[in-house]
């Protein structure tokens, strides 16, 4: 789905963030200037030294709290987040970023950048974006429950296993 993401956005990197225990992590990431492609390492913000964070979590912040997604044409020179140590440091030129909601709660977050170009992410590619997230919500809305079903079913053939060794 990342990869979907870049290709239709006009990114290069991109975030899937969740939160976990009410933290930033990131779930997936993609950057194609990179041969491995592809990661879906879990990595907790928390633990990362501030000025490692490969993206803004004030811009992620910020659309988790207004529940809209943010477009910063050119992020280091216009907009609230020109000021942003993270957006001067990593020199982000295009940004979007996007709450993934379902059912008025949020599941996760898109952050996508291009470091190469300003405007990247036109009116067409944020509508485009709008649509593919909602797909990404309902797909990981299913995963979300089916770990929730797996859990269960493992947490009762545990049980069932005890009991019997009991008797």
């Amino acid at each position: 789905m990342m990869e979907l993401l870049l290709e239709n956005a006009g990114a290069n990197k991109g975030w899937f963030l969740i939160k976990e225990k009410g933290e930033w992590m990131i779930r997936a990431s993609n950057d194609v200037s990179k041969q491995e492609g592809n990661s879906t390492e879990l990595i907790d913000l928390t633990k990362l030294p501030r000025n490692q964070h490969p993206l803004s979590l004030k811009v992620v912040q910020y659309a988790e709290r207004t529940g809209k997604p943010v477009v910063l044409s050119d992020a280091s020179t216009l907009g609230k987040f020109v000021q942003n140590d993270d957006i001067i440091r990593l020199g982000s030129k295009s940004v979007f970023c996007a709450p993934i909601i379902n059912q008025g709660k949020v599941l996760g977050t898109i952050y996508l950048v291009n470091e190469h170009i300003t405007n990247a992410f036109t009116e067409e590619n944020v509508e485009l974006l709008n649509l593919l997230s909602v797909q990404l919500s309902i797909s990981l809305q299913n995963a979300l429950l089916y770990d929730s079903l797996e859990s269960q079913v493992k947490a009762r053939t545990y049980d069932l296993m005890k009991e019997r060794d009991l008797s």
